[in-house]
């Protein structure tokens, strides 16, 4: 199945002519900590495993339904292993804790773990070594398992340390395995030199959203349920431009403001033509990513931080208003 497979529906009449609202939700989104790119520990470079997954991910997604894909730029309060002692043995050896140092003052908690997914069978006899950043576990001393303690906390820890991630830029890309990855990248170096790393670490999201068509035709008394990418009435590159001007909207960074005015008033215009040209009505972006993962709690100055973003975009008398629509919000009524 390509984009466009389902073409020939825009051009039928009970279709072209139905008003219509979009949903538009996230395929997968991945979270990458910063400090593995331009940090690795491999050497310096972009790591191979971080750029290869990207590519892959570009390779199956140009294969399939093309896409483009929306970047996100974040950071959270600095996460330390306690390198003297990273793990806590109940007394039984069974129960166990990962010790960690967050902060720049280092406030030191201790957070209750599975070591399972690791390999781990036996915690009372595994070996572990330990920098302040990385986390190596071996149930034979043989073999080693070795993870950031970020990844080691989103894969192990059974207990949230309440800390949530701001977003500071949005971005849209064909490429995710080059621009997001680097350095030199504006939004980047905005965070980074104005959000300051003694107290934080910095984290990359990229994201694959599906859009579906509503549309309701009373005349002829027909509904339509539609992915965008099927019928291809909006191609992919401006069907990411909007999701990307929305969110950035949404979020509205104090690192985005310059452009801040000029991407609002590209988002009217695009809103309009949508209107215009397809009878599109508003966009509902449902910002959740499956799981529960405190990673995936994004907030901003604008927004209190939450496991879900959901908001309307669209047009009231002729200026765009984004209407938070709240945690609890059931898109199923949308399709009612």
């Amino acid at each position: 199945m390509h984009r466009g497979s389902f073409s020939f529906m825009a051009s039928q009449e009970a279709y072209a002519k139905a008003s219509k609202r979009w949903y538009v939700s996230p395929l997968q989104c991945d979270c990458f900590w910063f400090d593995l790119v331009v940090n690795p520990p491999q050497g310096p470079g972009v790591p191979e495993p971080i750029k290869g997954h990207f590519q892959e991910l570009k390779r199956r997604v140009e294969e399939s339904l093309e896409k483009r894909f929306i970047y996100l730029y974040g950071s959270r309060k600095k996460v330390r292993l306690n390198a003297r002692k990273p793990l806590n043995r109940g007394f039984f050896r069974r129960h166990v804790s990962v010790n960690v140092l967050v902060g720049a003052e280092g406030r030191r908690r201790r957070v209750p773990c599975d070591l399972t997914p690791l390999g781990i069978r036996d915690p009372a006899t595994c070996r572990v070594r330990a920098t302040d950043k990385l986390l190596s576990v071996s149930q034979d001393g043989k073999q080693w398992i070795s993870t950031s303690i970020h990844d080691f906390l989103q894969v192990c820890a059974l207990e949230d340390i309440g800390l949530s991630t701001d977003i500071h830029y949005v971005g849209l890309t064909k490429n995710p395995h080059t621009r997001p990855l680097g350095r030199e990248h504006r939004g980047y170096g905005d965070m980074v030199y104005g959000v300051g790393s003694d107290d934080n670490d910095f984290f990359l999201y990229v994201a694959v959203f599906k859009v579906m068509t509503s549309a309701a035709h009373p005349a002829s008394g027909l509904n339509f349920l539609v992915a965008n990418a099927m019928t291809n009435e909006v191609p992919a590159q401006p069907e990411g431009q909007l999701i990307e001007g929305a969110l950035i909207a949404y979020f509205d960074s104090e690192y985005q403001d310059e452009q801040g005015a000029g991407e609002r008033a590209k988002l009217e215009a695009q809103l309009r033509r949508l209107q215009r040209e397809h009878a599109i009505e508003s966009v509902v972006i449902d910002f959740e990513i499956e799981g529960d993962s405190p990673y995936y709690r994004l907030g901003s100055r604008a927004r209190i931080a939450a496991q879900r973003h959901v908001f309307r975009c669209h047009l009231v008398d002729d200026l765009l208003a984004i209407e938070p629509l709240g945690e609890a919000f059931d898109a199923n009524a949308l399709f009612v």
